[in-house]
């Protein structure tokens, strides 16, 4: 297995063989800095992301607003309550009076 088998070839075989060879590894090595390079760009465009998540996760500003949309939900729910309770009470006082002359 340690022996040459390029040398029983003819020359020009030879120079053939390593010039495809040579170019091969040029294409390979090609390919891996194009590879390279497209993993390198995944790569901070993942970092960007990452950062604009954690930033996300830090803007209070979504939560509030939710908040203070419940907090006037709560705040007509309250109204309507407070509402009902007078139509209650001005009944309850109507009727007391029908009843006390």
């Amino acid at each position: 297995m340690s022996e040459n088998l390029t040398k029983k070839l003819p020359q020009s075989d030879r120079d053939m063989i390593l010039k495809a060879i040579k170019d091969l590894e040029t294409s390979l090595r090609g390919s891996i800095d194009n590879v390279v390079t497209w993993i390198s760009s995944v790569d901070s465009r993942l970092v960007s992301l990452e950062q604009k998540v954690e930033q996300k996760l830090c803007d209070p500003r979504p939560i509030w607003n939710k908040v203070v949309e419940d907090m006037s939900q709560l705040q007509k729910g309250q109204d309507a309550i407070r509402s009902d309770l007078r139509t209650v009470n001005e009944r309850l006082h109507r009727l007391e009076l029908g009843r006390n002359p």
